[in-house]
C-alpha cells in the first residue's frame, strides 16, 4: 500500500484529505483507492438551484453519494419547477436518481432543454391510446412510480424516429443534461455499474437490490405498450426499462438501446435493445 495526499486545484477549493490508501499494480497504476475527503469550504453544488444551471465544477466537486443516502441533492427543472434528486455517482458523473416526469403540451427550447431548436412536445396520452414510433408520445405516470413514460421518439425529441439508427445528441433532458450513452463502445449504464462494482455482484438479484437501493433508486416501472392486443400500462413491479441516446443500428430500425432489468432476477442488461414504440422511463446524466 502507498499513501497519497492530494490538493484540489481545479476548481481551487480548500480540502483536507485524510488517510487515502492507494493500491498500485506492478506498473504503478492505481488499482484501488479508499479514504475520507472533507471539504473545509461549501461544495459549490449547494449554491445551485436548477438542473439547467448546474456547472461542471459543481458536479465534479460534489461529494459522492453513498448507500446511506448521503450527498443526494435536490434541483428543480426550470421547465415546470418539478424537483429531482441528483447525485454524484461512482462513474464520476452527476445523474438523476429518480425518473423524469416532464409533461407534454409544451415547447422545449435550447434555453431550457437539450435541443438545438424549438420542439413542440405533444400533450400527455393515457391508457387506450396506441403507442408508436412515428410520433413523439408521452404517457402519464402511474401512482407509486415517479416518472412519465416516453417512447423513444419523445426521449430523443425526433418526431419520426423509426429511421434513426445511430447515436443522437438531442433529448428531452434539461439543458446541459442528456440521455445516457447507449453505443456499444461506451454504454453509460454499464460504465456506471462497473465503477460502482454492481456488475461484480454474484447474482442478478443482488444487482437489482443494489440499484433499487440508495443512492440509485431505480424502479421497475414497466412500460406503456400495445401488449396482447391491448394498449395499456404493463409490467409495473415486474421490470424496468431506461432509454439511452442510441438507435439499434441499420438492421434493426425499430429498436433503440436501453438498460433493462427484471425483478425476478431473470435479466440484468445494462446494454439491451428495445422497441422504440414501447414508452419507457427516462433518466438524464449531466453533460457526459
Amino acid at each position: 500500500d502507498n499513501y497519497l495526499y492530494l490538493t484540489c486545484t481545479s476548481p481551487a477549493m480548500p480540502a483536507d484529505i485524510y488517510d487515502v490508501t492507494v493500491t498500485l499494480d506492478t506498473f504503478g497504476r492505481v488499482l484501488e483507492a479508499d479514504g475520507v475527503v472533507t471539504y473545509s469550504g461549501t461544495p459549490p453544488i449547494n449554491t445551485i438551484t436548477t438542473m439547467q444551471t448546474l456547472t461542471a465544477d459543481a458536479c465534479k466537486t460534489a461529494p459522492f453519494a453513498d448507500t446511506a443516502g448521503n450527498n443526494i441533492y435536490t434541483l428543480k427543472d426550470s421547465r415546470d419547477n418539478k424537483s429531482y434528486k441528483i447525485a454524484h455517482l461512482a462513474d464520476g458523473n452527476c445523474w438523476m436518481v429518480q425518473n423524469l416526469a416532464l409533461d407534454g403540451g409544451r415547447t422545449l427550447t435550447p434555453a431550457d432543454s437539450n435541443v438545438t431548436s424549438d420542439v413542440a412536445l405533444p400533450a400527455n396520452k393515457s391508457s387506450g391510446d396506441s403507442s408508436s414510433y412515428s410520433e413523439m408520445q408521452v404517457f402519464n405516470k402511474l401512482s407509486g412510480y415517479d416518472g412519465n413514460y416516453y417512447n423513444w421518439c419523445s426521449a430523443i425529441t425526433i418526431s419520426n424516429c423509426y429511421g434513426t439508427t445511430t447515436k443522437v445528441s438531442t433529448s428531452i433532458c434539461p439543458k446541459n443534461w442528456q440521455l445516457p450513452n447507449g453505443s456499444n463502445d461506451n454504454p453509460s449504464y454499464n460504465i456506471l455499474f462497473d465503477a460502482s462494482r454492481i456488475n461484480n455482484l454474484d447474482t442478478n438479484n443482488e444487482k437489482i437490490a443494489a440499484i433499487e437501493g440508495l443512492p440509485y433508486s431505480f424502479s421497475a416501472a414497466g412500460t406503456y405498450a400495445k401488449w396482447g392486443g391491448t394498449t395499456t400500462y404493463v409490467g409495473q413491479g415486474q421490470y424496468g426499462t431506461y432509454w439511452t441516446n442510441t438507435g439499434g443500428g441499420e438492421s434493426s430500425p425499430h429498436l433503440a438501446m436501453c438498460f433493462t432489468y427484471f425483478k425476478d432476477g431473470s435479466y440484468f442488461l445494462p446494454f439491451n435493445a428495445y422497441g422504440k414504440f414501447l414508452a419507457s422511463s427516462v433518466r438524464c446524466v449531466f453533460g457526459s
